[in-house]
This record gives structure tokens, C-alpha cells and sequence, in this order.
């Protein structure tokens, strides 16, 4: 049936994709403008619709660069049921900055978190009222050219390689796939802990990187299940006779399946669209589904980024009883591209901080030639 149809889809993808690719040129020749800041600015997207791994490797880029920087993060804050620019504080809730960010601001709250649509207005934003900041990590802004990160990683995923992927609504790309030659670093997500090198040199010959590209390969390790209402944990080994009943709403369940399927009695997958916010239905429709797996060892199983939202009906869940535990995940490079991005990482910061401190100089030094 889906042969049947791509002749359709790629047909209703020409008027998307040559938009995109008209804004783009626009960008590039500079009639439209991009504002690069002098401020160190990451950027971390990709070319297709959710299920790449930015958030992890958001928190990737967050605990390296925290030890010996101030960090803050700049999302649009999708789903929430706010507007405009906010700054993450102890009154954040999913609902209002969003699902993602209101992660951030859990998991490290030394990190400024801002929600904006415009990351335009919003940067200077967050200089302004957080002067000693000293690197923004832009989320999921690679579509968002009216700014130009300073350093800007693609993330395109092992199953589903851009290059093999199209334009919506054939496939799952927001842009043409030649834009990879806007991205510094490439990183291929969601590979197998096992890849070989074999693979990794033909995904790259694919890719055809620019000379001023490096390409990178990650993978997810998951860490120890934890109770979201109790503290209690479940590592993986002491599940092998337990039933998951794994509740999401994120892209794509597919790698978390993966995981579990052989290393705990059964998975039951109850999956609801990206970012969707449960309501009492929802926990019901939970509450019955668990209720009918016969096995008495059995848990409830979702994503850190799902119990940000789950945890506003936290009322619901502890009437009912309902034992839900969280599977965190997190990124794992092998050891050579783990050395490499770090450097690339590093040197971005050295360099560029290092050319704010000279300017600062050269400025003083013309203040004291215009007031000796």
C-alpha cells in the first residue's frame, strides 16, 4: 500500500521541498540575513522529524562542557501551552517551557534554561541577564537560520540516514539532504555498540563530508531504572521474569524496545504521538492495560523526557497506585570519536572566548588612547 502512494507523496513533497530550498538560497546568497553572535553558540538538529537523540545529546554536550563553563540552553519549548520567552525557574513546569527544557532545568540546575520561538531576541536575552554565561546550546535550531551557530551539529540516525531519506511527505526530511554541507560535525546516532569500522567508512562514503566536516558515531547505553514517585531502583538484570508495559510519547520506541525485549519477560508498547500531553483518560487507558497483564512481576517503564509530563497528574497516578519507573539513557561515542569530538568541542570554546578576551583588550586600549 505504501508503494501504492509514493508516487502521490513525492509529487505533494516538490512544492514543500522547492520552498525550502528557494528560503535557503536566500539565506545563502545573503538576501535574507543570519546574525552570527561573537558569543559562543552551539547548535544541535537535524534534517528530518524528530527520532535522531538531540535531546541526549544535549545532555552529552551539558556535561562536558559544565565543569568549566557557565552553560545555558535555548529551545523553542515545543508543546508547551505558553508563548514568547521564558527563563526556566522553580515555578517550570512541561506545561509551561516544555517537555525537553523542563528536563534540562531538573536534571541540571546550574544550567539557565530559556524557552523562545525567536532565538533572534532570545540570546541576547540571556546575556543580558546572565552576563557571566559563556556558551548557549541552541536545541533542535538547525532549521532556524535567522541565526548562524557558531558551531553546528547535524544528528541523522543509523536506521535512517538522511541521505537515504526525502523530503516530506515521502519521507521524513524538513529540508532538501544536500543542507548537511551546513553542519561542522555529523553524527551518526543510535548505532549498535557493536559497528564496525567497515560500516562507519561506508556510511561516510555516502555521506561525501566536506573537508571542513567531521563525522562521528554514537550510540545509547541505558542506566539503571529508577521509581518516578519512590526511590527505588530496578537495574536491567533483575527484570528477566518482569513484564514492561513501556509508556511513551516521543518520536520514535523503536531503540528502547530493542533494549528490553531481551532482557525482560515481555514488552507491551503503549505509544502516543511525539510530545503529547497525557491527560486522566490517558493514565485510565494505562491503568486497564496494566491491569490485564496477567503476570504479577510487571512495571510501568517511560523515558525521562515523558515523566516531565506524566508527573502533572502525579494525583492520578499515586491514587491509583500505578508503579511507574523511568529508563534513563544516555550517549556513548567509542573512544577515538569520543577524543575527537571533545577536541573539536574544546577548541570551538578555546578559540572563540579567546577572541571575545582580545577584543575586550583592544577595546580597553582605545579607551585609553581616547582619555589619556
Amino acid at each position: 500500500m505504501k508503494n501504492l502512494f509514493q508516487p502521490i507523496l513525492f509529487l505533494l513533497s516538490l512544492p514543500y521541498g522547492l520552498i525550502n530550498m528557494l528560503r535557503n538560497y536566500l539565506y545563502d546568497k545573503a538576501y535574507i540575513k543570519s546574525t552570527k553572535f561573537a558569543h559562543p553558540v552551539i547548535s544541535v538538529g537535524n534534517l528530518s522529524v524528530g527520532g535522531t537523540g538531540k535531546t541526549p545529546h544535549i545532555e552529552y554536550l551539558i556535561e562536558q562542557l559544565q565543569p568549566m563553563y557557565e552553560v545555558g540552553t535555548l529551545s523553542r519549548g515545543y508543546g508547551r501551552k505558553t508563548s514568547g520567552l521564558l527563563h526556566a525557574n522553580s515555578e517550570s513546569t512541561a506545561t509551561s517551557i516544555g517537555d525537553e527544557p523542563m528536563m534540562y532545568h531538573r536534571k541540571y540546575p546550574l544550567v539557565k534554561v530559556t524557552v523562545s520561538e525567536n532565538r533572534l531576541i532570545a540570546i541576547p536575552d540571556i546575556l543580558a541577564n546572565s552576563p557571566t554565561n559563556q556558551v548557549i546550546l541552541l536545541d533542535d535550531a538547525y532549521q532556524h537560520r535567522s541565526v548562524r551557530a557558531g558551531l553546528s551539529i547535524l544528528l541523522s540516525s543509523f536506521n535512517r540516514p538522511f541521505y537515504d531519506d526525502y523530503i516530506m511527505p515521502a519521507g521524513l526530511l524538513r529540508e532538501p539532504k544536500s543542507e548537511y554541507k551546513r553542519a561542522d560535525i555529523i553524527i551518526i546516532t543510535k548505532c549498535s555498540a557493536d559497528i564496525t569500522e567497515e560500516e562507519k567508512k561506508q556510511m561516510i562514503a555516502k555521506i561525501k563530508p566536506f573537508n571542513y566536516q567531521h563525522i562521528y558515531f554514537s550510540s545509547f547505553i541505558y542506566g539503571t531504572i529508577y521509581g518516578m514517585f519512590v526511590k527505588e531502583f530496578k537495574p536491567i538484570e533483575h527484570l528477566k521474569n518482569v513484564s514492561v508495559l513501556l509508556f511513551t510519547a516521543i518520536a520514535n520506541d523503536e531503540a528502547i524496545v530493542h533494549y528490553l525485549k531481551d532482557k525482560v519477560k515481555e514488552v507491551y508498547p503503549l505509544k502516543f504521538g511525539d510530545h503529547h500531553y497525557f491527560d486522566r483518560f490517558d493514565i485510565e487507558s494505562l491503568n486497564d492495560t496494566f491491569n490485564n497483564i496477567a503476570n504479577n512481576e510487571k512495571i510501568i517503564l517511560t523515558t525521562e523526557k515523558d515523566a516531565t509530563r506524566i508527573a502533572l497528574l502525579k494525583e492520578v497516578i499515586l491514587e491509583k497506585q500505578l508503579p511507574i519507573y523511568i529508563l534513563p539513557v544516555k550517549v556513548s561515542f567509542d573512544v577515538e570519536d569520543k577524543k575527537n569530538f571533545e577536541i573539536d568541542i574544546f577548541n570551538y570554546m578555546n578559540l572563540t572566548l579567546k577572541k571575545i578576551k582580545s577584543r575586550e583588550e583592544a577595546s580597553v586600549d582605545s579607551i585609553h588612547v581616547l582619555n589619556p
